[in-house]
This record gives C-alpha cells, sequence and structure tokens, in this order.
C-alpha cells in the first residue's frame, strides 16, 4: 500500500546518490571487506566451526580440555574412589 511505497521510494534514496558524482548515503566499505582475505579467511573460520558442531559437543570439550571423559567401569568400581587421603593418612 502507501506504506510500501513510500519505503521503497526512502531505500532508493538511500542507495542512489542525489548527484551522480555525489558519494554514496550509505557505508560501501563492506562490499570492499567482503570480496578481501580476511573475509574469505573469516568465513573459512566459520564454516570449520559450523562443520565441527556437528560433532559431539561432549568430545569437543573434551578435546578441548575444558571437559572429562566419562569413567570406565573400572575407574567406577574401583574402591580407591571412596578413600580420601591427606598427607600419609587416609580414610574411608
Amino acid at each position: 500500500g502507501e506504506e510500501d511505497g513510500w519505503l521503497t521510494s526512502t531505500i532508493d534514496e538511500i542507495q542512489a546518490p542525489v548527484m551522480p558524482d555525489d558519494p554514496p548515503l550509505y557505508d560501501t566499505g563492506f562490499e570492499s571487506y567482503v570480496t578481501s582475505q580476511s573475509f574469505i579467511d573469516e568465513m573459512g573460520k566459520e564454516i570449520s566451526m559450523l562443520v565441527r558442531c556437528n560433532q559431539s559437543p561432549e568430545l569437543m570439550l573434551i578435546e578441548g580440555g575444558r571437559a572429562l571423559p566419562k569413567l570406565t567401569k573400572d575407574e567406577l568400581n574401583d574402591v580407591g574412589q571412596l578413600v580420601e587421603c591427606d598427607g600419609g593418612d587416609c580414610q574411608a
């Protein structure tokens, strides 16, 4: 309706310079950044992160040293888990 026409007109005014020799009214630096090597490197990092996110998050945390793996059956059943030692004195 009328609002759509006004919005389209406003966007066109912002995107197009008033006079052909006038600079644009918006930042065009992003367009050159998108084609830069640093942008390509950033995108590579983002894509690799997305691929890694398909892994089990628990495995990623363990590999990064931010979590401990689950105890094995032997570790779970080890009676040493129930003993607390302070110096040479051990208590159950």
